[in-house]
């Protein structure tokens, strides 16, 4: 809501611009370097996650695929074609919350295990594994390049980016729900993922918890959604990172940029572990998330506005993902994925470059004060 809100009061202005505009030029280039190894990263997991979802339900997949097609033709009605996959979305969304309504599941999933775990300290690592949210970094993204282009009035942010932010929440508990409720035992729900990763367990606590709406269909229709969502993200992911990286080189041809994206976040998913590169992707998010909320604060002072809202939760954003990314450079320096050891230095290197920036900038200000 905030991107949203400050870019669409600079016309549609993403917060890469606006970070040039209330810092400096080279926080400009800094952010959108950060932007453009997080926009890798991400499309490095949803490609794995878009392969599971063909291992665990093919034909749910091969749907998915069809989709496609009927996606393009309603964009060419409607104007955009993400109009049909969000409604589909929302479709599965309110068809879990109703299936937990109905079946009243039984939580078999313990609240609370333990302090550490195999990811590491419940703090900071719990932040970064839960990577999505009303906080994220790749949904200010997507408000501030696209979303505030379509906006019909600014009286529309609170509606559209709180909602939004709303929609998030509920579709994130509806998640937990799922394979907290939608087992008979912890211990099913243990070999579900040991079967075949979250995609598995999400598909089928969905199809448990909505057996009175979609009969013995549930698992199926919920990898169908979940393959659109990996599909419209990766869509998301791969444009936003073709405007970065053509901002950051001058005109590039489209196709190229996007095929050298593309071609990036593959080998990054074919070098790597989706065990090593998710938590590291939830940090890299939440740490863009973080930065996006420290340009914001600055737009704000600039115009003697109160800060508080937006400075606190980045702050702790910002220590607890650059500690989260140290934790997770010991762990890859350990197992020698020196892949996975370079992004995560060149992530904590920009952040602080960007630190660094911004402590000039406040140098600057107290100057003319």
């Amino acid at each position: 809501m905030g991107s949203l809100m400050v870019s669409a009061k600079n016309d549609g202005k993403s917060v890469a611009d606006i970070s040039e505009e209330t810092i400096s030029k080279r926080a400009r280039t800094i952010f959108s370097c950060f932007v453009l190894l997080a926009l890798i990263v991400t499309i490095a997991v949803s490609v794995y996650f878009f392969k599971q979802t063909f291992i665990v339900e093919p034909k749910a997949a091969l749907l998915s695929l069809g989709f496609i097609p009927v996606a393009i033709l309603a964009g060419m009605l409607t104007g955009s074609y993400k109009t049909l996959s969000g409604y589909l979305m929302f479709l599965g969304i309110a068809a879990g919350v109703i299936g937990i309504i109905t079946s009243r599941p039984d939580f078999t999933t313990p609240a609370y295990i333990g302090w550490e775990s195999s990811e590491g300290l419940l703090w900071p690592m719990l932040f970064v594994t839960v990577a999505g949210g009303a906080i994220s970094g790749s949904h200010s993204l997507g408000s501030s390049k696209a979303v505030s282009k379509e906006l019909p009035g600014e009286s529309n942010i609170k509606k559209i980016g709180y909602g939004a932010m709303i929609a998030e929440a509920i579709a994130a508990l509806l998640a937990i729900a799922v394979v907290a409720g939608g087992f008979q035992s912890f211990s099913h729900l243990q070999v579900s993922v040991a079967k075949g990763g979250p995609v598995n367990a999400f598909g089928e606590g969905f199809g448990y918890i909505t057996r009175h709406i979609f009969g013995k269909h549930g698992s199926f229709i919920a990898i169908v959604a979940l393959n659109i969502f990996i599909l419209a993200a990766l869509d998301a992911a791969v444009r936003t990172a073709r405007y970065v990286l053509q901002g950051l080189f001058g005109p590039i041809n489209k196709y190229f940029a996007a095929l050298v994206i593309v071609a990036a976040g593959g080998c990054l998913a074919l070098m790597c572990d989706w065990k090593d590169v998710w938590p590291l992707f939830g940090a890299a998010n939440q740490l863009l998330a973080a930065l996006t909320l420290v340009v914001i604060s600055i737009w704000l002072l600039n115009r003697k506005k109160h800060t508080k809202f937006t400075l606190v939760p980045a702050i702790f954003m910002l220590v607890t993902t650059i500690g989260a990314l140290g934790w997770q450079f010991g762990r890859f320096y350990r197992d020698k994925n020196w892949v996975l050891v370079g992004i995560d230095l060149v992530l904590v290197a920009l952040a602080l470059s960007m630190m660094v920036e911004i402590r000039k900038w406040i140098s600057k200000k107290m100057r003319r004060a």
